[in-house]
């Protein structure tokens, strides 16, 4: 599948890169929807990665590696995160008991940088699945989050 980013900045570096905020760099499915509503970029940038190569966030939790992976990243919060992350559970509608696993493990956070935050965790789990990119659903519909040290092209 051929997902594009794009950038108001000309990239030097064509190597996806683990960010501050983010585990990758997000990508969507067109051009147009590869920055976002009303925004201008400058540069398009893509990746050819195969399906089998990119997780559903929804079915993760499905994998027979998820729960190796989950208990890798989370410890004893591990079966918790799982369905926080792969049901793409926002903070202000998380139950109790997920409310006390996002507390243990992202404390001080706002509730805008625990949804970024779970997009986060969401890559960092399909990255150590063994997939190249990871797809969830976000204010712009699917979006794609690459993993570090995917290869990009300038479009």
């Amino acid at each position: 599948m051929k997902l594009y980013h794009g950038s108001y900045d000309k990239l030097e570096d064509l190597t996806v890169r683990a960010g501050t905020l983010f585990n990758g760099m997000f990508f969507a499915e067109d051009k147009e929807n590869a920055f976002g509503p009303g925004s201008e970029p400058r540069y398009y940038y893509s990746v050819d990665i195969d399906d089998d190569e990119i997780a559903d966030v929804n079915e993760l939790a499905y994998e027979d590696s998820s729960v190796r992976a989950a208990r890798e990243l989370w410890g004893d919060d591990a079966d918790v995160m799982l369905d926080i992350v792969c049901d793409e559970v926002l903070p202000w509608e998380a139950d109790e008991e997920q409310s006390e696993a996002i507390n243990r493990l992202f404390s001080g956070l706002e509730e805008w940088e625990l949804s970024y935050e779970l997009q986060r965790q969401a890559s960092l789990l399909a990255e150590k699945m063994g997939y190249k990119a990871v797809s969830l659903h976000d204010e712009h519909g699917t979006s794609y989050i690459v993993c570090p040290g995917v290869e990009m092209e300038e479009e």
